[in-house]
């Protein structure tokens, strides 16, 4: 155990002793504290947090740094902020903590700081070791940044006693951060590939003369790589897995993971061309798991609002493959701003960036507008000092958004207007949906669970299959279940037809409803039917077409008005119950049956008991707790009035109308994870456009 694990183990040990009483209550505090997981989607942009902050001084701030997937905190949190650390990765498991720590430079008053902080730790070394700062010519210390001494990282940087400032950091290095488990990698600020922009009088090795500016420099990228040297080597005796990331200096590519660049898009390699130049090399260059990290600002300015600037530099950075950062300013570095492009669900990129204006040379890095696709949007950039409009040859959502509303307002555009130095994430339009039932050819919309329309309204529809029948697509697997007036089938990725069976017998042409899903808890999926008219017939099967369960009657077997079904997670016990609606004819009557087709809940009306137009039903986690609600809707004749209630039949929300308060047909609900961001949204279907009931 080196000298600094040893002095922090007596300090947490002396803290802990003191603290006792205090930390026990705290400790029950926390136990009954909910704690809730990331919410983004999992395609989203990929966003880094520059957080130079020591200290993570509440639960709240913690909790907002948990959105980001890779967070570049101080090296003083293992001090001041460890258990928020851990809080930040209990509540995103996957995000990655970089320790940002400086090797060349450092606050001159270090030794006087926290007694156990990293920082302290150096400039003690630094008073008991003077040879280790940098000095000029005269005899100066060589200063830069706010009169902050600066550290001879080269070979000539030796103490009394034959030990280099090089050696003496990257061990240091290896105990406080690539052997504690909190970190997941080391972000070197600072991996300046010259020193002579501080001094063209530096005299390295105090002989009371200056080194040619050549020989400093040299000697100065010479000290850098060893220091990135000894930190690979360090991480791969002791953690494989440790990442070795810097600010600046892709001429280290060879020794680093990532790098990255501060206030795009001038960084310290040129404008929006030369810093895309470096961006690309570094991803195609670095080491392995190489990437990048692009930070863009507003100088210090503190405008959180200047939406253009963050647009620009977001748009850009995903016409590659690295993460974002967008913050106030190299002064701070502290911001946890948040916008609405973060939640945009991409998928994975269908193309590479490429110049819209350039077709001869669609790729060659120079101004212009740049596009790049994914699955699910595509991303627009103007790098050119002129407003440029982009015809898109077909319709495209824009975001809607609470920020800059006039550009993510969320109206269907065949064109866009883009501004010199800015960009746009833009929206497919919706043609289906997946994971959830639908009717097809149908007009659909989507809601979130307040009953805010959260995408434009569309014709949900596949062309494969007949108008009216029911689709369901599961991603999973790929198939899709398609149901008619009699029979089910099942296909495969390419369409063909794998299965087909009739639930109710091949004389049987009332209709059959679905519900699909892991009835069963695992991956594999079954498929619920129910009759759309006759007696109210329940059955279970698997997507070979093999019945599983012969099913139950949840109402009276006299009822001529069918049944409505829907499958999900109630209890949160990774098993889904079957929640059951009367058709047409019934009462708007909701009961709850388990996977065996066991009545668990007799139920209760999601309308007034007194109507017989029946209810249509759904189930869908609204909020990502991991109970699913249940989704009602007003059956043929009824308003499409549409409510969310728990298990127990409990009003959570009491609604919104889907369609015009007068439309009279009714309206089938589902429920999808249509952004991807862990909380299912409320989908309709109607058909009142064509047909008034």
């Amino acid at each position: 155990m080196s000298p600094f694990s040893q002095k922090n183990k007596l300090i947490r040990m002396s803290g802990r002793i003191a603290c006792t009483i205090v930390a026990s209550f705290v400790l029950i505090v926390l136990r009954v504290l909910p704690v809730e997981a990331s919410h983004r989607p999992e395609q989203a942009p990929k966003i880094v947090n520059w957080y130079y902050d020591w200290s993570l001084d509440t639960d709240e701030e913690a909790e907002e740094l948990a959105e980001w997937d890779v967070l570049i905190l101080d090296i003083e949190n293992e001090y001041y902020s460890r258990d928020r650390m851990k809080m930040i990765k209990r509540l995103n498991p996957d995000i990655t903590l970089l320790a940002y720590i400086s090797p060349v430079d450092i606050r001159p008053d270090a030794a006087s700081l926290d007694s156990g902080t990293a920082r302290n730790y150096i400039g003690e070394q630094l008073q008991e070791n003077p040879e280790w700062i940098l000095k000029l010519a005269s005899g100066e210390k060589a200063r830069w940044w706010a009169d902050f001494d600066i550290m001879n990282i080269t070979s000539a940087g030796v103490n009394s006693e034959g030990e280099t400032f090089n050696n003496y950091f990257s061990e240091f290095i290896r105990d406080a951060v690539v052997k504690d488990p909190i970190w997941d990698g080391v972000f070197y600020d600072n991996l300046w590939e010259n020193v002579s922009f501080v001094s063209e009088h530096i005299d390295l090795d105090n002989s009371g003369e200056a080194e040619s500016v050549s020989e400093m420099n040299t000697e100065w990228r010479k000290g850098i790589t060893k220091l990135l040297k000894k930190t690979r080597r360090y991480a791969k005796k002791h953690r494989t897995a440790f990442l070795v990331t810097g600010n600046g200096g892709t001429r280290y590519y060879r020794h680093v993971n990532g790098i990255g660049f501060e206030h795009f898009p001038n960084t310290v390699y040129g404008e929006w061309t030369e810093s895309m130049q470096q961006y690309r090399f570094i991803l195609d260059n670095g080491q392995s798991r190489a990437t990048a990290f692009v930070n863009a600002n507003v100088n210090d300015s503190g405008d959180q609002a200047d939406y253009q600037k963050f647009r620009f530099g977001l748009t850009s950075t995903l016409l590659e493959n690295g993460y974002y950062s967008f913050d106030s300013g190299g002064r701070s570095h502290h911001e946890r701003w948040y916008y609405d492009e973060y939640d945009v669900q991409l998928g994975e990129a269908t193309s590479g960036a490429y110049n819209v204006l350039e077709p001869e040379t669609p790729t060659q890095l120079q101004a212009g507008v740049w596009r790049r696709d994914y699955e699910s949007a595509t991303v627009l950039v103007n790098s050119t000092d002129e407003e440029s409009r982009i015809d898109l040859n077909t319709g495209y959502e824009k975001i809607k958004g609470t920020q800059d509303t006039e550009t993510n307002s969320g109206e269907v555009v065949g064109s866009v207007n883009i501004p010199a130095e800015d960009g746009i994430v833009l929206l497919p339009r919706l043609s289906t949906v997946r994971d959830t039932t639908f009717i097809n050819g149908a007009f659909a919309k989507v809601f979130d669970g307040s009953g805010e329309e959260v995408r434009n309204s569309f014709f949900s529809y596949d062309g494969s299959f007949p108008g009216g029948t029911q689709v369901h697509k599961i991603s999973q697997s790929g198939k899709t279940v398609v149901a008619g007036e009699t029979f089910v089938r099942v296909y495969d990725n390419a369409n063909r037809q794998i299965a087909e069976f009739a639930p109710y017998g091949s004389q049987y042409t009332g209709g059959v409803n679905i519900a699909v899903g892991a009835l069963y808890g695992g991956e594999k999926t079954y498929i619920v039917t129910g009759t759309q008219a006759e007696s109210p017939h329940v059955r279970i099967f698997d997507t070979q077409g093999n019945l599983v369960h012969a099913g139950c009657f949840p109402y009276a077997p006299e009822f001529r008005g069918g049944v409505n079904v829907g499958v999900g997670d109630l209890n949160g016990d990774d098993r889904m119950e079957i929640v059951v609606a009367a058709g047409f004819g019934g009462g708007p009557h909701i009961r709850i049956l388990n996977n065996q087709c066991e009545v668990v809940n007799p139920g209760f009306f999601a309308f007034n008991e007194q109507l017989r137009i029946g209810v249509n039903m759904a189930v869908g986690d609204l909020n990502g707790d991991g109970n699913a609600e249940i989704i009602a809707a007003s059956g043929p004749g009824g308003g499409p009035h549409v409510r969310v209630f728990n298990k127990n039949g409990t009003l959570l929300s009491a609604g919104f109308f889907a369609y015009a308060e007068s439309d009279r047909s009714g309206v089938l609900v589902s429920t999808a994870d249509i952004d991807q961001d862990g909380t299912d949204e409320i989908v309709t279907n109607s058909f009142s456009i064509f047909n008034e009931f």
